[in-house]
């Protein structure tokens, strides 16, 4: 409940949503729940493209965790689709 209730306030929040990609060790569900928060934000905030671009950052960039990266990978890709 408590997890639903943040990925809720996190969605209203690109920066917040972004912000928690990053922390810990996401599992592959996990990261793939907060990328979809994140994209999710992004489109309610009507930054469509900006939601594109952070996708390709994100699955490019070394310092995420490899789940993170894949995770961008694979929305990115069905984006592209």
């Amino acid at each position: 409940m408590i997890l639903l209730l943040a990925f809720l306030v996190a969605a209203a929040d690109p920066a917040a949503a972004y912000a928690d990609l990053g922390r810990g060790r996401a599992g592959e569900d996990e990261a793939r729940g907060r990328i979809a928060t994140v994209v999710q934000a992004l489109e309610q905030a009507q930054m469509p493209r900006s939601a594109t671009v952070l996708l390709a950052a994100l699955a490019s960039d070394p310092d995420q965790p490899e789940a993170v990266r894949a995770s961008a990978k694979s929305a990115l890709a069905a984006r592209a689709a």
